[in-house]
């Protein structure tokens, strides 16, 4: 079995768990209708097919069961989470300004 066709079965069973149609897959998760096909004839970026993965683990996570395509995902453990969100900036709080050393000499 190829990787795509482990691919396409990952995707044909979270659209059947999620009662979704190829198309409303194809747009929810590349906003492109027609991707699906494009996949199923090897005709799609991989950046498309690490959206389309991305999408299937926030949809599920979001719906609040973990489908067959997502178990092997694993969890960030609490320090990570911790330290990303030390790291991320708080909302409505902008970033200083950059400044470059020739402007500040003028």
């Amino acid at each position: 079995m190829t990787t795509r066709q482990r691919l396409l079965e990952s995707i044909d069973g979270f659209r059947e768990q999620h009662g979704l149609t190829e198309r409303q897959f194809s747009l929810m998760a590349t906003r492109d209708h027609k991707w699906l096909s494009r996949l199923r004839r090897g005709q799609v970026s991989l950046s498309s097919i690490e959206r389309a993965e991305g999408f299937m683990f926030r949809y599920a996570t979001a719906a609040g069961a973990l489908s067959c395509c997502t178990a092997a995902r694993p969890s960030p453990d609490a320090d990570a989470v911790q330290h990303a969100n030390d790291q991320a900036p708080l909302r409505g709080e902008a970033p200083p300004p950059v400044r470059h050393p020739a402007l500040e000499a003028a």
